[in-house]
């Protein structure tokens, strides 16, 4: 054998060694390695059929190696460049804004700047994902700022006036309803008056008669006159409270002064405010 057909049978066997090295590597999930072996095969030196083979898988393989990209900016929103990159442990030699091609599954990745503390984060890369993007932020956002404070001079726009306005609003709802209260309480005060004189007319003016000394009349009237007393008086206190609420929200609403004008009349209670 010459040294030319020595040296031809020896790149033979290469390129079929690196061809079925790259099958071993694709299966265990290297896509990396074994992207460049099928770039030794491919080379034009290997025989023709070797080659075309090669050349398809390399195609194959290229388009299944995943990738990404990363874009880094401050807490406060800004780009950020000088930033290191460290991937499983050891330094990146790409940089920040390039796709970075690595083999499929998870991956710590690490990046670090000046006058902030490292950033890790962890990223599953799925076969065939290529230019996946992710934002890394580095350094916390900036303080939110204080609410402004409210002086005794004014109030706050959009927040004491309307304030006022609804507890000088919620003020004249129970004011009314502390006003309709007694009213009713009132009306059945009366009732419960015209019934205890229909059980003196029935029993006699003693509280407690035996009921056969009573008429229908006057037995009856002894419960209706302790009913109505009842619900009288429950009214009048509820009614008596609610509208002391209503005043006590009036006047210390902040902002302006509320002006209530209240009436009652015989079939109806009219309340008006400014407010």
């Amino acid at each position: 054998m010459t040294f030319s057909g020595w040296v031809g049978a020896q790149s033979t066997d290469a390129c079929i060694a690196a061809s079925e090295r790259a099958l071993s590597l694709r299966k265990a999930g290297k896509l990396l390695d074994s992207r460049a072996s099928l770039s030794t095969c491919a080379a034009s030196s290997c025989p023709d059929v070797v080659r075309t083979s090669c050349r398809q898988r390399l195609t194959e393989i290229t388009q299944a190696i995943p990738s990404i990209i990363f874009s880094a900016k401050d807490g406060e929103g800004r780009d950020l460049g000088a930033v290191r990159l460290a991937i499983d442990g050891a330094p990146s030699v790409g940089s920040l804004g390039g796709a970075i091609a690595l083999d499929p599954g998870e991956h710590a990745f690490r990046f670090e700047t000046e006058r902030q503390s490292p950033v890790l984060k962890r990223f599953v890369l799925i076969q065939g994902e290529q230019n996946r993007r992710e934002q890394i932020v580095l350094g916390a956002p900036p303080p939110s700022p204080a609410p402004p404070v409210t002086t005794s001079g004014g109030a706050n726009p959009g927040t004491g006036a309307n304030s006022g306005s609804t507890l000088r609003a919620l003020g004249l709802v129970v004011g009314g309803v502390g006003i309709t209260a007694l009213s009713v309480g009132g009306v059945f005060g009366a009732l419960s008056i015209a019934a205890h004189n229909d059980y003196e007319r029935g029993c006699g003016p003693a509280i407690g008669a035996p009921a056969g000394q009573c008429t229908p009349a006057g037995v009856s009237g002894e419960a209706d006159a302790a009913t109505k007393g009842t619900i009288s008086t429950i009214a009048i206190i509820g009614g008596g409270v609610a509208t002391a609420g209503g005043l006590l929200l009036l006047l210390f609403a902040p902002s302006q002064t509320a002006n209530l004008h209240a009436g009652v009349g015989p079939r109806s209670v009219v309340l008006s405010g400014q407010f």
